[in-house]
C-alpha cells in the first residue's frame, strides 16, 4: 500500500530486520521493534526515520497503539 497507492519508494522503507526504537527518549537501548519504518532518505538511521508503523490484526485489543511524530 505505501509503495502502490502512496508512490513511497521501496529503498525508504525498511521492514526486515525490524526497525527498533526506545520506550523512552531517555532510554540508551532501542528495545522495541517496528514492523515497518519509513525514511526520508536511503540511509535507515534515526534522523532520517519519518514514519514508524505498528501492525495489529484486525481483532487485536492487546497492546498499545500510538502516533509517533
Amino acid at each position: 500500500m505505501l509503495v502502490d497507492d502512496y508512490d513511497y519508494p521501496k529503498e525508504l522503507i525498511q521492514t526486515r530486520p525490524q526497525w527498533r526504537v526506545k520506550a523512552r527518549p531517555s532510554d540508551t537501548k532501542k528495545e522495541y521493534p517496528a514492523d515497518i519504518g519509513l525514511f526520508s532518505g536511503e540511509d535507515h538511521i534515526e534522523d532520517n526515520i519519518e514514519i514508524i508503523i505498528e501492525c495489529k490484526r484486525k481483532n487485536t485489543k492487546d497492546g498499545s497503539h500510538h502516533l509517533l511524530a
